[in-house]
């Protein structure tokens, strides 16, 4: 994941004209953050920090990640999640987390 990315960022900012340190700070991002990611260092960014990058780059996040573009649906997901904050994501993780696993045990007992 971090290589398609670290690739489409160096792709998209010298098609652009666009330094490193323009794009982190355009985006909310600090330039080490931006760096880490370009230099592969950075072996699993974050989520915020991907959507902070497409949003900046007027991109959905699974095309900036090397995948295709998202639905309405997804899209309005993603851009929601990324503006709670980190504690908040987590917590609505959890929940995701636990109500795919009961939905799953569902569905064995059913089976």
């Amino acid at each position: 994941m971090s290589m398609a990315l670290a690739a489409n960022l160096k792709r998209i900012c010298a098609e652009r004209g666009l330094s490193y340190e323009g794009l982190s700070k355009a985006a909310g991002l600090s330039r080490t953050a931006v760096l880490d990611i370009i230099k592969g260092r950075s072996g699993s960014p974050r989520i915020v920090t991907v959507s902070k990058l497409a949003h900046h780059l007027g991109m959905d996040p699974f095309e900036l990640l090397g995948g295709t573009g998202l639905g309405r649906t997804e899209r309005r997901i993603l851009d929601a999640f990324g503006q709670l904050s980190e504690g908040e994501q987590e917590m609505l993780l959890a929940v995701a987390e636990a109500r795919i696993a009961g939905g799953q045990a569902a569905e064995k007992q059913a089976g």
